[in-house]
Parts: structure tokens; sequence; C-alpha cells
């Protein structure tokens, strides 16, 4: 048996080799003073079986401004390290993004909307030139644009969808 097909669904490309990301963070605008990420999941799927797991949490000076939407208990991520300090975790998620804008690789970035996801990481994981120019390529499937074609009386947020 060959790799399964793609399953395309507008502009969106989703194939047997993925990452899912679901991020919290202190603003809707990644470059607004003071915003900062607080948590992340990531889920790494091959073939439809989950491969690794990552949910990474952050102290954020500007917690609480957010909490009523993210619902973070501030004792979860007290004495947590800020994403921007966190080089490790940075390098592994700038490490999941490459392997989506390399030809030799068929990994894909999948968020509900995703645009929203990139645009943090884009402002936060301390990209290159060189990575700059190649993150312009990645291969993403966003999930809002698949419940469009799939629910288009519905509405298409997250929490509505779940």
């Amino acid at each position: 048996m060959g790799k399964n097909p793609l399953r395309v669904y507008k502009d969106n490309v989703l194939g047997d080799n993925y990452f899912c990301v679901d991020i919290e963070t202190t603003s809707l605008d990644p470059t607004e003073e003071g915003a900062e990420i607080l948590e992340i999941y990531i889920k790494i799927m091959k073939s439809d079986k989950k491969v690794k797991e990552y949910f990474l949490q952050y102290w954020g000076d500007n917690w609480e401004k957010t909490k009523h939407i993210h619902q973070i208990p501030k004792e979860e991520i007290d004495f947590k390290p800020k994403f921007s300090e966190s080089i490790e975790d940075k390098e592994l998620i700038k490490a999941l993004f490459m392997r989506c804008c390399d030809p030799n690789d068929d990994m894909i970035f999948m968020a509900q909307y995703a645009p929203f996801e990139f645009k943090w990481f884009l402002n936060n994981l301390d990209l290159s030139d060189e990575e700059k120019e190649k993150i312009k390529f990645i291969r993403t499937c966003d999930t809002r644009y698949i419940a469009k074609f799939l629910y288009p009386d519905e509405p298409h947020n997250l929490i509505k969808l779940c």
C-alpha cells in the first residue's frame, strides 16, 4: 500500500504526518507590549496515531489580563520560566516548523485558525533571516477552513466547534 492520498480542503492540505498546535496568550496581538505565550499544546501525528505530545506552560507577567479567556490557574504557571527564556522549547517548535517547509519532509502544521498561532511563533522564535524566508513556504492545514467546508451554516470558532 502506498501513502494515503492528501485530503484537500480549499487551500488546506492534510496528509499523514502533521503536528497540531494550540496556544494560550495574554493578548490577541504578539507585537503588543507585554504580550506573552502562557501555554502551548503540541501533538505530533503520523498515520492517524499520536507520535508525541507536549504540554508546555510558562509564566507571564500579564497572566491576569486574559485569565477569563485562558482560565489557567496562577498556581499552574507560578515559578515557570517565561517562553522567551525557554530556549529548548523554542528550538523544538522551530524544528517542527522548519520540517513543514522542507520539500523532502511531509510534515504539516495544523491549528484552529492557524494564522494566529503562526503569527505568535514568528514573533517569538528568534528566527534567522534565512529561516524567516524559508518559513514563508510552510505547509499548513487550518481546521477553521475545514469546519467552514464541512459545516457552512455553523459558527467556526473553536469553542462553538467543540
